[in-house]
């Protein structure tokens, strides 16, 4: 659907009952409902409950464990992918089946959970990427090579901070 040009710090809303319009769908991935999982999780949350809900259908998506305290309060539907890790194939079934349900227009990772891109494949979702950060001094060899494949995974990427901005892109992390 095409939409109509707007002024300047107005925002579009579809009139009700417009045909041919739906609200973007956008599946927001995250690791775990835990609180312990740090400011990712929070952002997530924040954005999921500021989202219009008339332009953005918004889904949150635990790739691990149970329902938590974001869950709990959340105002948009949670799924959990119930998986126990990236060597559960089973789970990566449930997770595409899962997907598929939902049939987002955009896959947001919070989180990397890099097998999710692997139980996907074939299919032709956007992908965006949201970096939190810091990760350059706590990462393994093997977290190091997998950063380096988000500018292949992702069509797009959105950092906290400009600083974190510019680490990625000098670091080759990011899609710039």
């Amino acid at each position: 659907a095409v939409r109509p040009p707007r002024a300047a710090g107005e925002t579009f809303r579809p009139k009700q009952g417009s045909k041919g319009v739906r609200p973007i769908r956008v599946a927001l991935i995250a690791y775990r409902d835990d609180l312990n999982v740090g400011g990712s999780l929070r952002v997530l949350e924040l954005l999921a409950r500021s989202l219009d809900p008339s332009l953005v259908e918004a889904h949150i998506v635990f790739a691990y464990g149970q329902p938590g305290p974001v869950a709990c309060r959340a105002t948009v539907p949670c799924h959990f992918l119930d998986t126990r890790g990236p060597q559960d194939f089973a789970g990566w079934a449930r997770a595409r089946q899962m997907i598929s349900k939902i049939n987002p227009d955009i896959l947001h990772f919070h989180n990397r959970v890099y097998w999710l891109h692997l139980a996907l494949a074939g299919k032709a979702y956007k992908k965006m990427a949201h970096f939190h950060g810091p990760y350059f001094k706590r990462m393994s060899l093997v977290q190091r090579i997998l950063m380096m494949q988000t500018p292949r995974l992702v069509d797009a990427s959105v950092c906290i901070t400009r600083g974190m901005r510019q680490n990625l892109v000098a670091a080759g992390w990011g899609v710039s």
